[in-house]
């Protein structure tokens, strides 16, 4: 917005948030009744419990692993442009060589981005800014993740009626009356 004056990005970025967050809200309100039909009555709670252990650890998880993904790929990127760099130039604008070693500290404090370098590299050099192509390969372990996520919930099942017990007054072992547990 700052940028540009457009607002229409930042109104995307609103509604998209928005509806994710409706969305996740609205899974997790209808979990109960899923696994319900799926494992049986008796012990949703219980499961229902575990699923949202997990959701928490992958809420906390996913994050962390993007970023560390994307900290790569920007570590990548100064290490593959720091040898296109003018030295004369670098040296003189940070005070010391542009080699990996020295420049770990500037990194590390900001004070050597992607951009700053991009001014240093001679346009005879031929680089290309890296910055659009940041989050390509951690979108592409991301979509692996969802790959993997969703296989595995394709690979769940319901749990077979022969398993369940029924309770008094039902039509016996396996039958559909009343059945609310699972025997393992």
């Amino acid at each position: 917005v700052v940028d540009t004056g457009a607002e229409m990005p930042l109104y995307g970025f609103c509604a998209t948030t928005f509806a994710a967050v409706f969305l996740a809200c609205g899974v997790i309100s209808t979990m109960p009744a899923y696994e319900a039909a799926l494992f049986g009555t008796k012990n949703v709670g219980a499961v229902h419990g575990r699923m949202l252990i997990f959701n928490s650890i992958a809420a906390v998880a996913g994050p962390m692993l993007f970023i560390k993904l994307r900290n790569a790929a920007e570590s990548d990127a100064l290490t593959s442009m720091l040898p296109l760099a003018d030295p004369a130039r670098f040296e003189g604008l940070y005070g010391v060589a542009p080699t990996l070693d020295a420049t770990a500290a500037l990194v590390e404090a900001k004070t050597l981005t992607i951009g700053k370098l991009m001014e240093l590299v001679p346009e005879e050099a031929g680089a290309v800014d890296p910055t659009p192509y940041l989050y390509d390969s951690t979108m592409q372990v991301m979509a692996g993740l969802v790959v993997v996520a969703a296989i595995s919930h394709a690979s769940i099942s319901p749990v077979d009626a022969q398993r369940f017990e029924s309770s008094p007054g039902s039509s016996g072992a396996g039958g559909e009356d009343n059945v609310n547990e699972v025997v393992l």
